[in-house]
């Protein structure tokens, strides 16, 4: 997807199970009940129940806002999530969105999310952030993008 200036950064807090999924690619959607109000060029990654921290970022590929069923035949094979887990997960909503990953970069190190601004805490789904925030965080990404996670 494009940067434009009006696309945001999102945080979202994502299970270190999903997380480390997306790393080694078997996850390349990321799903949520709550669609973005507007566009997001990147998502920072927030490994929740795993180290706490920020973890990574990826890019942004598409953004596919439908009913669960819908998503779920669009993106099974490459869900990263057991069908059951994807519906247990949507049930009781009519809609859900389906965020695609392009590259993922994993930090060299993890970082805490005050780090970025000392008000900040985990995201409970999640917040956007300022420009000049997500840069502070991209300089502190590998090279390359991540194909492996190492905790």
């Amino acid at each position: 997807m494009a940067q434009e200036e009006s696309e945001l950064i999102a945080v979202m807090a994502i299970k270190e199970t999903y997380v480390s999924r997306m790393l080694n690619g078997s996850k390349k959607v990321e799903f949520r009940r709550i669609a973005p109000k507007r566009a997001i060029s990147h998502v920072v990654v927030y490994e929740s129940q795993g180290c706490g921290q920020i973890v990574g970022y990826f890019e942004v590929a598409g953004v596919t806002n439908a009913k669960p069923d819908k998503l779920w035949k669009l993106f099974a094979e490459s869900a990263g999530i057991e069908r059951s887990e994807f519906f247990h997960y949507f049930d009781g909503t009519d809609k859900g969105t389906g965020i695609s990953i392009g590259s993922f970069f994993q930090l060299d190190e993890p970082m805490e999310i005050t780090s970025i601004n000392p008000s900040y805490r985990p995201p409970q789904s999640f917040y956007y952030l300022q420009r000049g925030e997500f840069e502070r965080i991209r300089r502190r990404k590998a090279e390359s993008p991540s194909s492996q996670y190492v905790a």
